[in-house]
């Protein structure tokens, strides 16, 4: 738990988001899952967590499969650890953004947490329009400051507590996305799809056109960033915000002819591309 605080009897408050909550009095705990890109197959199991860790150590040539690869499991476990050691006596209050990893985390927590009642579930963007008079989707928790998740949280205290209809609802999204073998999910209209992993390759050669990469050869890095930062508002969804997903896919395209590729080995995405026309 944060800052190794104890539980005792008072609310217990989970993220997956990057969010800062150090201000908070109750204690947290935070998952950064990722939930959105590679296998969850039976993820909760030694033969998931394998399955995923194979895929990742294919397919991840960027740095950050080491995050995806191995501590990944470590903080999947300890997270995992750290929800079931919940005293029966606490509250809970689960955060959740319109983004994929909140939701299947949510999913997932409470497929961990059972029978357990007194659980709250605090939608972001529901309360920063009911209490911070806001009228915008939030994507991320991060996106909100200190002082307005302090106000959201003292105000989500009277929130009813999730029914047990609602609550056995979520804990068969997430047996159904754990019992699938997809390995891209996007959140758009309101819920979870899982995705074909070619679903942005159409998108990236798109933007390789408007940077000019026809004519000229650019970096990875460029690319990308243009790609996360346009395709959430043109395809209107929030989806991964991996760099290693994209890499993974350029690399791909590279394979099949779509682009040629200049210093490929280079680190940190440093490697230039150009559409082959």
């Amino acid at each position: 738990m944060e800052n190794n605080q104890k539980i005792s009897n008072e609310c217990i408050h989970i993220f997956f988001d990057y969010v800062n909550s150090s201000q908070f009095k109750e204690c947290t705990i935070l998952f950064l899952g990722e939930f959105s890109i590679g296998p969850i197959y039976r993820i909760d199991t030694i033969e998931g967590q394998k399955i995923r860790q194979e895929w990742i150590s294919k397919n991840l040539s960027y740095h950050p499969k080491d995050y995806y690869a191995k501590d990944f499991f470590s903080s999947f476990l300890k997270f995992t650890e750290e929800v079931r050691s919940i005293p029966k006596e606490n509250k809970i209050a689960i955060w959740k953004s319109k983004n994929t990893e909140s939701y299947l985390g949510l999913c997932f927590a409470l497929s961990i947490l059972g029978d357990r009642d007194q659980i709250r579930v605090i939608d972001l963007s529901e309360a920063n329009r009911k209490i911070l008079q806001k009228n915008y989707e939030i994507r991320f928790a991060g996106e909100v400051s200190p002082e307005d998740l302090e106000r959201i949280r003292k105000a989500s205290e009277k929130n009813e507590y999730l029914s047990e209809e609602m609550k056995m609802n979520l804990i068969k999204k997430w047996q159904f996305f754990s019992e699938s073998k997809d390995i891209l999910r996007i959140w758009k209209d309101d819920r979870v799809h899982s995705i074909p992993e070619d679903y942005y390759d159409d998108f990236i050669v798109a933007y390789a056109k408007k940077i000019g990469a026809e004519k000229d050869f650019y970096t990875a890095t460029k690319l990308i960033g243009s790609v996360l930062y346009h395709s959430a508002n043109d395809l209107s969804e929030s989806h991964t915000s991996c760099d290693a997903f994209f890499d993974y896919r350029i690399r791909i395209l590279i394979k099949r002819g779509v682009f040629e590729a200049q210093d490929i080995f280079k680190p940190d995405l440093k490697y230039k591309i150009k559409l082959i026309s």
